[in-house]
């Protein structure tokens, strides 16, 4: 009897194994497939960004600055213009921060690479407010908040600074703001989309985006 037990549980250990190698070899038959599509969209998306500012440049001329910048976890770049964050979705180039399009105050400054973090800055008088933003299925999310607001005396000088955060419009102490953000972002620390920026001339869109 135990010579059949034993029998019946090496029956399904082989049974379970040859399960997962077949899994196994699905998966990876899989992957040069899913690297195939991925390498794909990435060139779609990169020509559709040349596109982009080709007729950018046409309307702005050739001061404005572009960039590529990697700021949620996949293969596809987003394009950063003119303090504006772009992405390519369903073959098309998408204003991610619309804001910026329309008021200058607006600018898109700062992320945190492959983590989908990235910061709106917008400036009003002796205020400035910097928007965290996560970028989940081509459209950006607001997490939270925090502000700036800058004492002045009559001749407008800086005499006291007072600084403010918020998530769903409630308040935070630094200390719950500075765990959620690590939350986030992990040890991963900001880049400037405007540090690895070029002028938008056709030499710079053909060098740098590919």
């Amino acid at each position: 009897m135990k010579d059949q037990e034993t029998i019946i549980n090496s029956k399904g250990k082989i049974l379970r194994f040859l399960l997962l190698l077949g899994f196994l070899l699905i998966s990876m038959s899989m992957l040069p497939a899913q690297r195939a599509e991925a390498a794909s969209t990435k060139s779609s998306a990169l020509k559709a960004y040349k596109v982009f500012l080709k007729n950018a440049q046409k309307s702005d001329g050739k001061g404005k600055k572009f960039a590529l910048a990697y700021v949620n976890n996949d293969t596809i770049p987003e394009l950063y213009y003119n303090g504006c964050l772009y992405t390519y979705k369903k073959g098309s180039v998408i204003a991610l921060s619309e804001d910026a399009l329309y008021d200058e105050n607006f600018q898109i400054d700062t992320y945190y690479k492959k983590t989908g973090v990235a910061v709106l800055s917008y400036s009003y008088g002796p205020v400035d407010v910097y928007f965290y933003y996560k970028l989940t299925g081509g459209q950006l999310k607001l997490i939270m908040t925090y502000e700036i607001e800058y004492t002045l005396d009559s001749g407008g000088n800086v005499t006291g600074v007072t600084y403010s955060y918020y998530t769903d419009s409630k308040s935070l102490t630094k200390a719950a703001f500075d765990k959620k953000l690590k939350n986030l972002v992990g040890s991963k620390k900001a880049k400037t989309f405007t540090s690895s920026s070029y002028k938008n001339t056709s030499a710079n869109r053909n060098k740098y985006l590919k």
